[in-house]
């Protein structure tokens, strides 16, 4: 029987499921696979992209925007708008989404009740699907 080193584990459980920083899984609703959102990629500003948005409770795409829009002054951080409070988590090349970003980029996860927004924001965007 061969043991594989935990890092080798880590990076192939993270490219199936969304990952914290010390590779567990992150909390709430992940961002959809690339390409498959349910709302459009859409530039807030700074250079920065959010895309991969997944909705759930009754959200919408017009709340999932106005939400999102915020993740480019929070750069990463968690912050609260429209009443939605969001926590984000650092991605990089061992998470799912890595064909489509390069660099660090955030994971965010944003609920009002039952509304939930989940989508990847970022400054190096790569994806040409």
């Amino acid at each position: 029987m061969r043991i594989l080193p935990a890092a080798i584990l880590t990076a192939a459980a993270c490219a199936l499921v969304a990952c914290g920083p010390t590779g567990g899984p992150a909390p709430g609703l992940q961002p959809s696979t690339s390409g498959d959102g349910q709302c459009p990629a859409t530039l807030p500003g700074g250079g920065s992209t959010v895309a991969e948005f997944a909705l759930a409770g009754g959200a919408t795409c017009g709340a999932a925007d106005a939400v999102a829009k915020q993740a480019a002054v929070a750069q990463g951080n968690p912050y609260v708008a429209d009443g939605f409070s969001c926590s984000a988590t650092p991605e990089g090349p061992v998470s799912r989404w890595s064909l489509a970003w390069g660099g660090t980029y955030y994971a965010y996860s944003c609920a009002d009740g039952s509304l939930q927004v989940a989508f990847n924001w970022g400054t190096d965007y790569t994806y040409a699907g």
